[in-house]
């Protein structure tokens, strides 16, 4: 038992003692060649007098750390052992005070550093909150200059604030050094070009941009936000390819139920039907838990009605809206609903072609509903043009008849009359209506338009009074491109060719397709009244129709 307990003791002393052998081996030799270096006194009170300020303290570290490590080790060895490791460790207490020291600076010039980087961020997030522009834009140089890696999210703050401050170029340069296109960047940063491109390309920009897109939505890296799954939708779609786009659009409606109505669109496109219902059903049952949360959310509301709508589930839709009304009479969105659902019932009613007394039902419902009866008024005309009866017309046209005697005139109403006029080939009556229509309300460009292109097409043309409604249609909306095909066909009437030619170069680029062939058969004209044979030629080339061309 006696044996046991000794061996017990030696290991326990062995343990304990091993770690302080190590690091007085390790000090010893760092020692030994510190006092090499700067000790070549032979005694320390000969040392020169920066020595002896330098390696005082150290003396005293020296003496205390001889006693403890005396009085830590007399236990466990001999006297002469311990001095000599006693001795060797004192030696290196100066080369570990001075990496003591030296890491210190090190980490204090980082902190430092870091702490400064930190309150110049500070100052730009309070400079930009307060609009002060000239302040943050002087920080966010500073931070730019420091190097877009040392603070990325920062810079691309700055980008975001000198994009709404019209510096578009430099905001742009910066976003691309964030998040180039040929290497991996910051990847919040790829993310908001991702979705830079991908407005791009919904707003009908070319479809090369795709690659792009797509390079940096992989960099951006979080695949489940709202933002970034629309940008994988329109990636989708613009490389025509359907079935990914639907998952993205319901991967988004994960976030905002809303895009469960675009996914369900493109499962009719596809002709899924199953998988259109199945989706109108998850939107309206997360609509109708949110509106059970609260319902006061006229948003939800809304929403709800229209997926029921879509389900075919009219008279739930309905209650659903007017039980909105009973608890915000007001709201002039849930009035508009109400309106938008009968025309959703006017639809399905014409999809399936029932009677016209049932589709009219619909449309009345939501005249009456309505303050602003136009899209109406639109629909009618439409019925109109497409009734095959001529009783259904004469319904119609009554129905325009008692608004118009019975009740206040609107211009809406004798624009309504005047395409029905023209769907009957009858020009006189449609001017008519048309000019009533500019008495009522004098500042419609679209009633000028069509008023100046009826006056210069009947048989005894008022070529003044459509020159004069045309220009004023240009001047208040130039980029309609239809506007400036009236006026130069208006000038070519009047045997100004060379500015018709003005006008129609402007107006073909913005022209429909199929519609194009009509103006280079007026250029045509016109380059030929001017003698240019060559641009007469390269116009007559073009003016069939695209249809008899193709055939």
């Amino acid at each position: 038992m006696l044996r046991f307990c000794k061996l017990a003791l030696k290991f326990l002393a062995a343990t304990i003692v091993a770690p302080f052998r190590a690091v007085g081996e390790l000090a010893g030799w760092i020692g030994l060649s510190t006092k090499a270096t700067f000790d070549t006194s032979e005694t320390e009170h000969r040392r020169p007098w920066w020595q002896q300020l330098f390696l005082g303290p150290v003396d005293w570290l020296r003496k205390i750390f001889n006693w403890i490590a005396f009085i830590v080790a007399l236990p466990f060895a001999g006297l002469k052992e311990n001095r000599r490791r006693r001795d060797r460790a004192v030696a290196g207490i100066p080369a570990v005070v001075m990496g003591v020291l030296v890491g210190s600076l090190v980490w204090y010039a980082v902190a430092s550093a870091r702490s400064v980087n930190a309150r110049y961020i500070l100052q730009f997030d309070e400079a930009a909150n307060t609009d002060d522009f000239a302040k943050a834009r002087s920080i966010g140089n500073h931070l730019i200059a420091q190097g877009t890696r040392t603070s990325p999210e920062p810079a691309l703050r700055f980008c975001k604030l000198l994009a709404e401050n019209d510096e578009l170029e430099r905001g742009n340069a910066l976003i691309e050094a964030l998040a180039p296109d040929d290497s991996p960047g910051y990847p919040p940063a790829h993310e908001q070009r991702a979705i830079g491109y991908a407005n791009l390309i919904a707003r009908g920009a070319s479809p090369q941009y795709a690659s792009s897109l797509l390079w940096h939505l992989n960099q951006a890296g979080n695949r489940n936000s709202e933002s970034i799954s629309l940008a994988w939708a329109t990636y989708y779609r613009a490389t025509g390819q359907l079935e990914p786009c639907i998952r993205a659009f319901e991967v988004a409606a994960r976030s905002n139920p809303d895009h469960y109505f675009s996914a369900a669109d493109l499962c009719s496109i596809n002709r899924d039907r199953d998988s259109a219902e199945k989706l109108m059903k998850l939107a309206r049952d997360e609509f109708r838990r949110r509106l059970a949360q609260d319902p006061l959310d006229t948003k939800s509301r809304i929403q709800l009605a229209q997926a029921m709508a879509r389900l075919e589930q009219f008279d739930e839709a309905e209650q659903t809206v007017r039980a909105g009304m009973q608890l915000q009479s007001d709201d002039v969105n849930l009035v508009q609903a109400l309106a938008n659902l009968e025309l959703i019932r006017y639809e399905r009613a014409n999809q399936l072609q029932q009677p016209l007394d049932t589709r009219l039902e619909h449309l009345l419902k939501a005249f009456n509903i309505l303050r602003d009866p136009s899209i109406v008024f639109d629909r009618m005309v439409r019925l109109y043009r497409d009734a095959s009866d001529e009783n259904d017309r004469l319904k119609i046209r009554a129905f325009f008849d008692e608004q118009l005697h019975q009740k206040e005139a609107t211009p809406v109403g004798h624009f309504a009359l005047s395409v029905i006029a023209v769907l009957e080939e009858d020009t006189e009556e449609a001017i008519r209506q048309l000019e009533r229509t500019l008495e009522l309300d004098p500042e419609q460009t679209l009633v000028k338009n069509n008023l100046a292109w009826l006056l210069a097409a009947r048989e005894s043309p008022d070529l003044d009074r459509a020159m004069e409604l045309a220009s004023s249609a240009v001047a208040k909306a130039p980029q309609i491109a239809t506007y400036r095909d009236t006026l130069g066909t208006i000038l070519l009437k009047r045997g100004d060719a060379a500015q018709a030619v003005t006008e129609l170069e402007r107006a073909l680029p913005g022209m429909p397709p199929n519609d194009r062939y009509k103006v280079h058969r007026k250029l045509a004209q016109a380059y030929q009244a001017l003698g240019n044979e060559d641009l007469t030629e390269r116009h007559r080339s073009k003016s069939e129709p695209l249809s008899r061309v193709n055939h």
